[in-house]
């Protein structure tokens, strides 16, 4: 049986996400980005999730990220109490 573990995120799991998202992205079919974020634009938004202790899970199996959730509060005035799209 395989045990995933759900947490919140950390700024050690950028690598392992960042290889994830992009290649979610490569799919072409669950993300609105089909062309992946550079590591320096993930670390960016990742640093911001954690120091902010906005709403950010990993799925990790083993030692790997296999998948996350988020909720990410819009940043446009009048949309700070939902989620960005």
């Amino acid at each position: 049986m395989t045990i995933i573990e759900i947490r919140r995120v950390e700024l050690e799991d950028l690598e392992q996400f960042n290889r994830l998202l992009n290649s979610i992205c490569q799919e072409k079919l669950f993300l609105g980005s089909v062309d992946g974020v550079s590591m320096d634009e993930h670390r960016r938004f990742l640093t911001n999730i954690v120091e902010n202790a906005l709403p950010q899970v990993v799925a990790v199996s083993g030692s790997e990220v296999v998948g996350w959730c988020d909720v990410i509060p819009g940043s446009i005035t009048g949309f700070t109490h939902g989620k960005r799209r």
